[in-house]
């Protein structure tokens, strides 16, 4: 049996926004305001999905459709982890027949 997952929000996770101009970084502040709300559930989500498949990890399109999110979802989700998931040393074939890298949870 794993050990519980360890995660504060607050600590890991970052939610990126940008903006070149004042009024766009604002926006987009709020908007990764917004998305905090069901942020933390996906970003646990993914973390257990990526500890129940163990060091030989997952693609990024394995997660998506494991968790039925976009892809995007989960590059957003997993490079906002941090050091929380690692590349796996296997690398993983995208549905498209290219390599691509597994990740799993450190």
């Amino acid at each position: 049996m794993s050990a519980p997952l360890s995660f504060d929000f607050d600590r890991d996770v970052n939610l990126p926004y940008s903006g070149s101009t004042s009024i766009s970084r604002h926006h987009g502040a709020q908007a990764a305001r917004a998305a905090s709300s069901t942020r933390v559930t996906k970003t646990l989500k993914y973390l257990e999905i990526l500890q129940h498949a163990g060091d030989r990890g997952l693609t990024d399109h394995e997660a998506a459709t494991a968790m039925g999110v976009p892809l995007s979802s989960i590059c957003s989700i997993r490079n906002g982890s941090g050091p929380l998931v690692v590349p796996s040393p296997e690398p993983g074939i995208s549905p498209y027949g290219r390599s691509v890298t597994r990740w799993r949870h450190r």
